[in-house]
Parts: C-alpha cells; sequence; structure tokens
C-alpha cells in the first residue's frame, strides 16, 4: 500500500516524516471525539479523553479498551508530571488537576487573579517540572463538552503552573485560541 492511501498529504514537507514501515491504525472507534492521549509504559497503556461523553478510555495492547473514569469532568487535554502522575485540564470544573498514585485528584489550578479560570484545554510538563496550559473558552460555550457560562478571564491565555509552590502565573494571552502541542 501507498502512503499516499494511508495520510491525506497536504504539504509535500511531510513525506519526509513519514517512516516506511509505519502504519495508521485505529485503536478504538467508540469515541464522539478523543484528544489527549498519554502513553503510560509503566502500566503498559494508553490513557485520552472522549470528552463530550464525559469519560476517559484506557487502551492495552492486546486490543482491549476500557473506561478509565467517568464522569471525567469533561477532561481534555493529558499529559503527565516528571513524577509520571496524570495531569489532566477539565472543561467542567475549570480547572486543571493531578491523579495521584493512589487515585486521588489533587487541583493545580482554577483561577488566577480571584476569577475561575475559561476551560483549561491543552497541557504540557517542562523539563524543569513547570506545567503549561491553555485556557480558551470551548469548554463553557456551550453543555456539549463542558457547562455552558460565561468567560471570567478577559483574554484567551496561556499559564504556567510553578510545582515548586503551585502558584499560577500569567505566560501571554492569545486574541485566537491558544492551543499547546508537545514538540
Amino acid at each position: 500500500m501507498s502512503e499516499d492511501a494511508l495520510y491525506d498529504i497536504r504539504d509535500d514537507r511531510f513525506r519526509g516524516l513519514i517512516a516506511g514501515s509505519a502504519r495508521l491504525e485505529e485503536l478504538y472507534g467508540g469515541c464522539r471525539w478523543a484528544e489527549g492521549p498519554v502513553w503510560f509504559s509503566d502500566l503498559n497503556c494508553l490513557i485520552w479523553s472522549d470528552i463530550p461523553n464525559e469519560r476517559m478510555m484506557r487502551w492495552v495492547p492486546d486490543g482491549s479498551v476500557s473506561v478509565f473514569r467517568s464522569p471525567s469532568n469533561y477532561v481534555n487535554g493529558n499529559t503527565r508530571d516528571r513524577q509520571g502522575r496524570l495531569v489532566s485540564c477539565e472543561h467542567g470544573g475549570r480547572r486543571v488537576t493531578r491523579t495521584e498514585f493512589d487515585g486521588r485528584i489533587t487541583v493545580l489550578a482554577d483561577s488566577y487573579k480571584g476569577k475561575r479560570l475559561n476551560s483549561p484545554n491543552d497541557v504540557v510538563v517542562k523539563s524543569d517540572g513547570s506545567i503549561w496550559f491553555t485556557d480558551p473558552t470551548y469548554g463553557i460555550m456551550s453543555d456539549y463538552e463542558g457547562h455552558k457560562s460565561e468567560p471570567e478571564q478577559e483574554t484567551r491565555n496561556v499559564y504556567r503552573i510553578d510545582w515548586r509552590n503551585r502558584s499560577c502565573c500569567h505566560g501571554f494571552h492569545s486574541a485566537q485560541r491558544p492551543s499547546l502541542r508537545a514538540g
């Protein structure tokens, strides 16, 4: 099968990024839409968010898929911190949380300057342990992927959480809808 049959190539520069032996494989098709995949090599599983269905899913290499958490509070983006704990952005709770090893949920950030966050969306952990996340309004625009409400933050921002004192700092704001991608 040619690479053109596997991918919808819209920019020829993409061809140089394709490993000849790599193939796309659908792991699961039962989500309305999925986001925030994060691999747990120590648990040998992939966890991701099925936001509109308000659940998080788990895939293991034998092909089985199960619900990891439901309800999920409309979790969107996920990553792992430097200690291996799951860090998630919740549209429903308008917060960034960490799942401790014992399953407890710790709130890392839910406000900035006394106002609730809009709907944390994407999250990455920098090598120094700081947590960076976006805060657009996707999760409060309707009840489809969160709870419809008015934004309290005047702009769509990127924030940094300092892991040493769990303080939430403003990184920068975007006139558009910010999104983070691991790079």
